[in-house]
């Protein structure tokens, strides 16, 4: 349950920024698009990006839940995280979609599809690591939510 909890954070993500930019939104497939929009790139990128904005929230609060408590998680807790290393993992594998959320932010940013997955790949691997390893360092969730916030920032200040 927490996988698909995850994975639907993630389109809603999209939704909800979508919704908020512009007044159509549809779904073509397995696709969220937004027929008749007037995006600039600043839209682009913030809406493309809210999908892994959602599930970058959704795993920090629940690693620093269980980080702060010493509990292990449940497995809906887990499931949450899993669902970024999952999206993280889709997009690594097949992130020549035409309409994925990786090409259109390649093409509104000009960053690379691969020097983005990585960006990407880094702070899920660490959660990976939260998750399921033992005596955590502490400089690792400091650098998983550096990162994220950094992304984040950079995303609405574009």
């Amino acid at each position: 349950m927490g996988l698909l909890a995850g994975i639907a954070a993630h389109e809603l993500g999209h939704v909800i920024i979508g919704k908020a930019k512009v007044s159509s939104v549809a779904f073509d497939d397995f696709s969220i698009t937004y027929p008749g929009n007037d995006f600039d790139d600043a839209d682009i990128l913030q809406t493309y990006a809210a999908g892994f904005q959602a599930q970058w929230l959704l795993s920090e609060i629940v690693l620093t839940k269980y980080e702060r408590s010493k509990q292990k998680s449940t497995n809906l807790d887990a499931g949450l995280v899993l669902s970024t290393l999952a999206t993280t993992l889709g997009y690594a594998l097949v992130n020549d979609r035409r309409y994925g959320d990786i090409q259109n932010i390649s093409a509104t940013t000009g960053v690379s599809r691969t020097s983005l997955t990585a960006l990407l790949a880094i702070p899920a691997a660490f959660d990976a690591w939260r998750l399921i390893g033992k005596d955590v360092p502490k400089w690792i969730p400091a650098v998983a939510q550096t990162s994220r916030g950094l992304s984040i920032a950079v995303i609405w200040t574009y």
